[in-house]
């Protein structure tokens, strides 16, 4: 009997040959060397053969994070720039460390709980390039983010137009769109948002197309602290809301 899968749900084999990504784990005699595999993976992701995907563990974050017992299980993704199967490099709390591969729709559906805040697991210097990122100020569900960093207030909007765009944009609010907000609060973020939506910022017409921080030199990482911001907040209210 054949089984229909729909694309991406299931591994490439010729995957498991890629000379990019399949002998990057390192193991010893007890099973994987997880600094080890760790150096190889950061020499790939600084030499662009990696792709570190955001939302989840940066590479550099992981031991500190999987040593503080913070999380039941902390990951890095790592989607290889090859073909495209994401490395999944995880630090189980009382466990040995894993390393597996994933389809990109697999890896989206491990069940990582939020990170906590950098101020709970890390030393003193990544305590203080935490100060300098972005953080999270207020958002509305499923429309806009309103962010901050060194005094400057980001808007985070959602966008789309009929079934073929989903998308955000990233904009720094200027002199007046500063004082709307000091005016008007959160109503008045809904109507940019909504004014953000309605320019169709993806057109070069849209007064808001070039604005656009994720369309600049540098968006990808601008969008990855963007959602680690977010991220941030998630894992503080979910920590509220149970205590």
């Amino acid at each position: 009997m054949f089984v229909a899968q729909r694309p991406g749900e299931s591994p490439n084999p010729e995957a498991d040959d890629c000379p990019t990504c399949a002998d990057l784990p390192v193991h010893d005699g007890a099973g994987l060397d997880a600094p080890a595999t760790m150096a190889a993976l950061a020499a790939a992701l600084a030499s662009g053969r990696l792709r570190e995907d955001a939302g989840w563990v940066p590479l550099a974050d992981l031991p500190a994070l999987g040593a503080s017992g913070l999380m039941e299980w902390a990951e890095s993704q790592l989607t290889c720039e090859t073909c495209r199967r994401v490395t999944c490099l995880t630090l189980m709390r009382g466990d040995a460390p894993t390393l597996s591969y994933a389809t990109a729709s697999q890896a989206r559906r491990r069940p990582m709980g939020p990170i906590p805040p950098v101020e709970l697991w890390g030393d003193p210097s990544r305590v203080r390039q935490e100060v300098a990122a972005m953080h999270y100020v207020d958002h509305e569900p499923g429309s806009w983010f309103l962010v901050e960093q060194d005094g400057a207030l980001f808007l985070h909007a959602r966008y789309s137009y009929s079934a073929v765009i989903d998308d955000s944009i990233l904009v720094r609010l200027d002199a007046v769109e500063l004082a709307g907000h000091r005016d008007g609060g959160r109503a008045y973020l809904a109507e940019l948002a909504e004014r953000i939506h309605m320019s169709g910022p993806f057109r070069p017409t849209s007064p808001f197309h070039d604005r656009d921080l994720y369309r600049r030199e540098g968006g990808r990482a601008l969008r990855d602290a963007v959602m680690a911001a977010i991220a941030n907040h998630t894992w503080l209210a979910e920590q509220r809301g149970s205590g």
